[in-house]
């Protein structure tokens, strides 16, 4: 294991124990633990999407120490036109798809929506644009 992984891990470590003293300090010496049963509650979904994220993190980070070993690191992708037209449906498709949802569930579309549509959009548009307009090195 590099420096540098070791530091990236004591990093978390430092995160995760700070974390847990704020929420023993905040939640159960501040008797607020109903605040932390609804907490939970909500963030069932992102934890489960965390988990997905990490394991696949960790998993592409064995073959990129893999590679780096065998000394070919570079991944070389190939689109065409019809792949860049599909992601720019993508991108224009799904800040449509987050207003529908709310409309959906909410029959009205709040500012808020719109703000999260947008952010969707810019976030996808500049990916798009790093992605399709990168030289050949």
């Amino acid at each position: 294991m590099s420096a540098k992984d070791q530091i990236l891990d004591f990093l978390a470590l430092i995160f995760i124990i700070i974390l847990i003293s704020f929420c023993i300090i905040f939640f159960i010496a501040g008797d607020r633990f109903f605040v932390f049963t609804e907490i939970i509650k909500s963030l069932v979904p992102v934890a489960i999407l965390a988990i997905l994220f990490l394991i696949k993190y960790k998993l592409e980070r064995r073959e990129i120490k893999k590679e780096k070993e065998e000394g070919v690191l570079k991944i070389i992708l190939y689109l065409d036109f019809f792949d860049k037209i599909l992601s720019d449906l993508l991108v224009y498709l799904a800040p449509m798809g987050i207003l529908l949802i709310a409309l959906f569930f909410n029959k009205t579309v709040s500012f808020l929506d719109i703000i999260q549509a947008l952010f969707i959009l810019i976030f996808l548009y500049i990916w798009n644009y790093y992605l399709f307009t990168k030289d050949k090195e």
